[in-house]
């Protein structure tokens, strides 16, 4: 028998790596076989998972105090199975905050790291006019996680977004009466964003003066607002305070039935005073008696001159009219006789008809009157009606001089005649006719007023005036003697014989004239 060698058999040993995933909160991670000797094996990938945490590998010792591999590192020659385990590191997430609308302002990011204490959220450094923060959000329109501003916040699994949420601000709208006398108004309230809000109308009064507006200011050095504006958008409660003008008030002037002239405006502000214009209006017939607020008089009167203060309304003050009363007085105008009461006459109150005259004057027979004692005025016949004088009148008699006839009567005469004569009063004395009656065996012994000689007795052609009344005068007759007879018998032939020269002297220059 030989010797006999004998070789070792091996059989290469595989061993196993097993994965522990070290407080992996899910996944697993199947064991990687490695056998001695052979090809280099990858280790199996990495399956677990750990909420918060980013895998960094693995590790021999839990702790990672041990030998390190890769994930998926290659391995070979294993001397014994072992475990690896996971390694984790904890992630840092970043929360970036967005204003979502904001005006102004930025908010620093942060970072979280997981497993770490809870840190508070960077606060609030945005800001958006018209709009208050209300705290933060994942989504912009706020259907997401609500984070409060300074919240605190640990362990998150991803970076987030915070977007601000905004709450539009109500702002009120207060209103001032600045030194209304009456009235009173609501607040109005104007949401930011939410449109135009039209402001109340004015309902306070003041006395004395105009509402005229608004403004953010009592001075009215502010901002101006019209009654009624819309207002939208406002950053802060405003206070608006009514603004006045005060009224100025107009005091007119009414003639009232004036027919001429005029009296001017007069014009003050309220809580001024003025004096009553004086008048400058005329009105024909009529005297000015003042001013009164009522065309009839029943309203207010008032005198030039006097003051009118605080006035709230214009004022039209009418002219009052005192209707002139004049007289009509009567002159005799050299009257012997009578008189004649005197006349009022009120203008615009109608006729007045004169009185009939009761004057007389010796040798005169009444005419009428007139405005003037010569009769170059007006005039008005006895009882003529007067109306709407403008002065007081005097209506002076009118006179016409009688003319009175001497009639002279023959009172026995038997033969001529004497002619009848005017006399008329107060114009010089006139001769009377020659007497021309002859009576038989008679002589003319002048004229009486009687026929038997026992009135007034007148000479031949002696003067007479300012007779009365007709006058008859009367022949008076001498009855002749004998020497008286031859007397008015020579008288007689002289007087026929002058007749005849007279005659013949006339034939003559007639025969003289007209000869051819």
């Amino acid at each position: 028998m030989s010797d006999l060698a004998l070789y070792a058999q091996w059989s290469a040993n595989t061993y196993t790596v097993t994965f522990d995933g070290n407080g992996s909160t899910s996944g697993a991670t199947s064991a990687t076989n490695v056998t001695y000797g052979a090809d280099p094996v990858a280790l199996t990938l990495n399956n677990f998972e750990k909420i918060g945490y980013s895998f960094v590998g693995w590790n021999t010792q839990a702790d990672g105090e041990g030998t390190a591999y890769a994930d998926g590192q290659e391995v070979s020659n294993l001397t014994s199975s072992f475990t690896l385990y996971a390694q984790w590191t904890a992630n840092t997430y970043e929360v970036v905050f967005v204003g979502n609308g904001s005006t102004s302002g930025t908010t620093a990011s942060m970072q979280v790291t997981y497993g770490e204490a809870a840190k508070a959220l960077t606060l609030n450094g945005f800001s958006r006019i018209g709009y208050s923060f209300s705290g933060w959000n994942t989504q912009a329109d706020g259907e997401g996680a609500v984070f409060v501003d300074g919240a605190l916040v640990s362990d998150l699994t991803e970076s987030i977004i915070l977007y601000a949420q905004w709450t539009a601000n109500t702002y009120t709208v207060t209103f001032d009466g600045n030194g209304s006398t009456s009235g009173t108004m609501d607040p109005v309230s104007v949401t930011y964003g939410a449109g135009a809000v039209t402001l109340t109308s004015n309902s306070f009064s003041k006395t004395g003066y105009t509402f005229s507006g608004w403004n953010t200011q009592a001075d009215g050095e502010g901002t101006a607002y019209s009654d009624g504006d819309s207002v939208s958008d406002l950053t802060s409660a405003i206070t608006l305070y009514a603004q006045w003008t005060i009224i100025t008030y107009t005091i007119s002037y009414d003639g009232n039935g004036a027919d001429g002239g005029s009296t001017d405006a007069q014009n003050v502000e309220y809580g001024g005073t003025l004096a009553v214009s004086l008048n400058g209006f005329t009105r024909t017939g009529y005297s000015f008696a003042g001013w009164n607020t009522q065309a009839d008089g029943e309203g207010t009167s008032y005198a030039a001159g006097d003051e009118i203060a605080d006035m709230t309304s214009i004022l039209t003050l009418y002219a009052q009219w005192t209707a002139d009363t004049y007289a009509v007085t009567f002159d005799g105008n050299g009257s012997t006789s009578g008189s004649i009461p005197s006349v009022s006459v009120t203008y615009g109150a109608g006729e007045v008809t004169l009185p009939a005259n009761g004057f007389t004057k010796t040798g005169y027979t009444f005419t009428g009157w007139n405005t003037q004692a010569n009769g170059g005025g007006v005039s008005y016949a006895d009882g003529s009606s007067v109306s709407d004088l403008l002065s007081d009148l005097t209506l002076y008699a009118q006179w016409t001089a009688d003319t009175y006839t001497v009639s002279f009567d023959g009172n026995g005469s038997t033969s001529g005649t004497t002619a009848s004569m005017q006399v008329t009063y107060g114009e010089a004395a006139k001769a009377l006719t020659a007497n021309g009656f002859t009576r038989d065996d008679y002589s003319f012994a002048g004229w009486n007023t009687a026929a038997d000689g026992s009135g007034t007795s007148y000479a031949d052609g002696a003067e007479i005036s300012d007779l009365t009344a007709d006058l008859v005068l009367y022949a008076q007759w001498e009855k002749d003697d004998g020497a008286g007879a031859g007397i008015a018998l020579l008288a007689l032939a002289t007087a026929i014989l002058i007749v005849l020269f007279v005659a013949g002297a006339v034939a003559a220059v007639h025969y003289n004239v007209i000869r051819p």
